[in-house]
C-alpha cells in the first residue's frame, strides 16, 4: 500500500473540460474501469474529485468513487498517502484480528491514539451484512477473510476524521458507507461490483439487538472519544444539555435541533458509527449557537 500521491505532470492532465470528457470518454469504453463506472460524465465528475487532490485521471478512478445514493467516499489507501502527503504521520501501534490501534500525529502537535476492536465491529455490524432471504447476520467475506484488514482500515479512517478533519474532507471509505468491497493480495481494499450500498433489513424480520446498560453521562474529552460507548455517551450529554434550553427563548436555534428527532427514532445498538458521529458534531454546534447566544444577552459577547 502506497503512502505517496505520484505528483503528475501537468501537460499529461487535461486542461479544460472538454479534455476532461474526451479522456472519460476513452476511459469508459475501455472496460477496464470499475463496472459502476460506465458513462463518460461519472468517469469525469471522479477525475475532477480526484484533481482536488491531486490526482491522476487514472488515480482518481481507482480512489475516489460515489455510491448509488450520491455518497462520496474515499479509498483508505488514499487516506494514508494524504496524511503523509500533508505532512503529517501514523503509526501502527497493535494490529491483530481482535484490535489495532494507531498513533496519528498532526505536524506541529503531539501524537494522539485511536483504537478500534472486532467487539466494536460486531457490535456496530461492521462486519455483517443483513440476508433478508434468511432472515440472519451473514459475516462479510472481508470481514472473515481479512480482519486485519478491515480492521485497520477503520481505525485509519476514523482516527483520520477525528484527528486530521482535512484529510478526509468529508469523504468516507466503503466499508463505513456499506458499499460492497473486496480486498486484494496486498492488503488493499476495493469496491466490488455496482457501487451499491448494502440493503437495508426489510420487514420486522431483523433481530432485536441486545442493548446493554448505558453509562452514566459524563463530559468527554475529544481525545478520549475512541470507543462506541464513549461517543455515545458524548452524544447523550450533548442532548440533555440542549434539552434543558426553553425552546422559545431559542427558538433560532431550537428549530435546527432535528438531532434529536433522529437519533431517538432508533436504539443506540441500531445506530452506525456514521451517525454517532454526525449527530455528535451537528448536537455540538447547536450546542455552541445557544451558548453564544446566551453569551452575547448576557453582554458577555459584543
Amino acid at each position: 500500500m502506497t503512502n505517496a500521491i505520484v505528483k503528475v505532470d501537468p501537460i499529461l492532465m487535461p486542461q479544460t473540460l472538454a479534455a476532461v470528457m474526451e479522456l472519460s470518454e476513452v476511459l469508459a469504453k475501455s472496460g477496464i474501469l470499475p463496472s459502476y463506472l460506465n458513462t463518460p460524465s461519472k468517469v469525469a465528475t471522479v477525475i475532477l474529485a480526484g484533481r482536488e487532490f491531486g490526482l491522476s485521471a487514472i488515480q482518481s478512478t481507482k480512489l475516489i468513487f460515489v455510491d448509488t445514493k450520491g455518497r462520496w467516499g474515499m479509498m483508505t489507501a488514499l487516506i494514508g498517502a494524504r496524511i503523509f502527503h500533508l505532512g503529517h504521520s501514523y503509526e501502527v501501534k497493535e494490529l491483530t484480528v481482535e484490535k489495532c490501534t494507531i498513533e496519528f500525529t498532526r505536524k506541529g502537535h503531539a501524537p494522539v491514539s485511536y483504537t478500534v476492536t472486532i467487539k466494536e465491529a460486531h457490535e456496530g455490524k461492521w462486519d455483517s451484512d443483513w440476508d433478508n432471504s434468511k432472515s440472519e447476520w451473514k459475516t462479510k467475506a472481508t470481514w472473515r477473510s481479512y480482519p486485519r484488514d478491515m480492521l485497520f482500515n477503520r481505525c485509519l479512517a476514523m482516527g483520520a476524521r477525528k484527528f486530521m478533519p482535512d484529510i478526509c474532507a468529508g469523504f468516507y471509505t466503503p466499508d463505513e458507507l456499506g458499499v460492497s468491497t473486496a480486498v486484494t493480495d496486498e492488503g488493499e481494499e476495493m469496491v466490488d461490483g455496482e457501487c451499491r450500498p448494502v440493503p437495508e433489513p426489510v420487514g420486522g424480520d431483523e433481530p432485536s439487538p441486545k442493548t446493554e446498560p448505558e453509562p452514566k453521562s459524563e463530559p468527554q474529552e475529544a481525545s478520549d472519544l475512541t470507543t462506541r460507548g464513549a461517543r455515545l455517551t458524548a452524544l447523550q450529554d450533548v442532548l440533555k444539555r440542549l434539552a434543558g434550553f426553553d425552546p422559545q427563548e431559542h427558538g433560532p436555534y431550537w428549530a435546527r435541533n432535528h438531532v434529536a428527532k433522529h437519533y431517538n427514532k432508533k436504539a443506540n445498538s441500531d445506530l452506525t458509527d456514521l451517525e454517532i458521529n454526525e449527530f455528535y458534531e451537528e448536537a455540538l454546534g447547536i450546542l455552541a449557537g445557544v451558548q453564544e447566544q446566551l453569551a452575547k444577552e448576557a453582554g458577555n459577547v459584543a
